[in-house]
C-alpha cells in the first residue's frame, strides 16, 4: 500500500517511535545504535549509519521484550559445538526453524530476532550484549536462502563467543569486510563449526569438483544441509566449484519464499 503521508507526518511519527525532540535527535540516537554492534554488513552496497541504526534499533527494541535465561558463553556453546541442537536444526525447512532456533538460543541468554532487510541498511546480522545477562542477534533474511540464513546465524555467534566480552563495545566500522579480523575470525568460525575443513577435505579428497549427488551424500553423513556444504565449499575456494544453479535445479539449494520470509519478520 502506497504511503501518503507528507514528509512532517513521517518526521513526527520517527521521532515519536524513537521518543526524541527532533530529527537531529533522532539522527544522534541511530548513529550511536549502528557504532555498538558487531554485523555482517554488505560493504559493496549503498549504506548510511540513519538507515543501519534504525535497523538495529528496531532489533534492540524486540530483543529487548523478549524472556531469556541469564546469558552464559558457556551455555552458547555449548548448544553449538557440544550439543549440537542449531547444527542439527540445519537439515529441517527453514520456514519450520523460527519458533525452535529462538528458544535454543533463549536458554543460553541470546534473544534472538528477525527484522526485515531496509533500504541502504546494508545490513544482514548483527550482534550486541545488551546486558550482562543478556545477548541479542538481529537477522534481516536478507537473501532468504537456507544456506545464508544458517551461516549468518554462526556468524554472529562466533562475534559473541569470541569477540564481546562487555555490553557497550563499540565496534570501529569497516570498509571492506575482508579487511577486518574479527569478521574474518567469525567467518572461519562460522564454516568451521558448519563443515570443519578436515570433512570438507575428506569430501574433495576424491572429488574436486563434486556432483549435487555427491554433496547430498556427503552433507547428509556430517549432519547438515548441502545448501551449506555448498556454500562454505564455494567460499573457502574463492569461486563457484559447485554450481549453485545445478543444486537448485535438484532441489538442493532451498529458499524461502517472499511471503514465508515475511512471516518470519512479522
Amino acid at each position: 500500500m502506497e504511503d501518503k503521508r507528507g514528509p512532517k507526518d513521517r518526521r513526527t511519527q520517527l521521532c515519536s517511535m524513537a521518543k526524541c525532540g527532533d530529527l537531529l535527535e533522532f539522527r544522534s540516537i541511530m548513529e550511536q545504535s549502528f557504532e555498538k554492534m558487531a554485523a555482517f554488513k554488505d560493504t559493496r552496497q549503498k549504506s548510511n549509519a540513519v538507515s543501519g541504526g534504525l535497523w538495529v534499533w528496531m532489533g534492540e527494541q524486540a530483543a529487548r521484550k523478549i524472556t531469556t535465561a541469564p546469558y552464559s558463553r558457556d551455555k552458547l556453546r555449548s548448544a553449538v559445538r557440544e550439543l549440537r541442537e542449531l547444527r542439527e536444526l540445519t537439515v529441517h525447512p527453514l520456514a519450520s526453524v523460527a519458533q525452535e532456533g529462538p528458544s535454543i538460543l533463549a536458554r543460553a541468554g541470546v534473544a534472538l530476532v528477525f527484522i526485515p532487510a531496509m533500504k541502504e541498511a546494508s545490513l544482514r546480522g548483527c550482534t550486541r550484549l545488551l546486558t550482562p545477562n543478556k545477548a541479542m542477534i538481529i537477522h534481516s533474511l536478507k537473501y532468504r536462502s537456507l544456506s545464508q540464513f544458517w551461516i549468518i546465524l554462526f556468524h554472529e555467534i562466533a562475534h559473541l563467543l569470541l569477540h564481546i566480552l562487555k555490553p557497550g563495545e563499540t565496534y570501529t566500522d569497516y570498509e571492506e569486510q575482508s579487511e577486518d579480523p574479527r569478521e574474518i575470525d567469525a567467518d572461519t568460525w562460522a564454516y568451521d563449526t558448519l563443515v570443519s575443513m578436515d570433512r570438507e577435505l575428506e569430501l574433495k579428497s576424491n572429488n574436486p569438483n563434486p556432483e549435487p549427488w555427491r554433496v547430498a551424500l556427503f552433507a547428509e553423513k556430517i549432519g547438515v544441509h548441502a545448501a551449506i556444504v555448498t556454500e562454505i565449499f564455494n567460499k573457502r575456494a574463492g569461486e563457484e566449484i559447485i554450481s549453485y544453479a545445478y543444486m537448485k535445479k535438484e532441489k538442493l539449494f532451498p529458499q524461502l519464499s517472499e511471503t514465508e520470509a515475511k512471516a518470519q519478520t512479522s
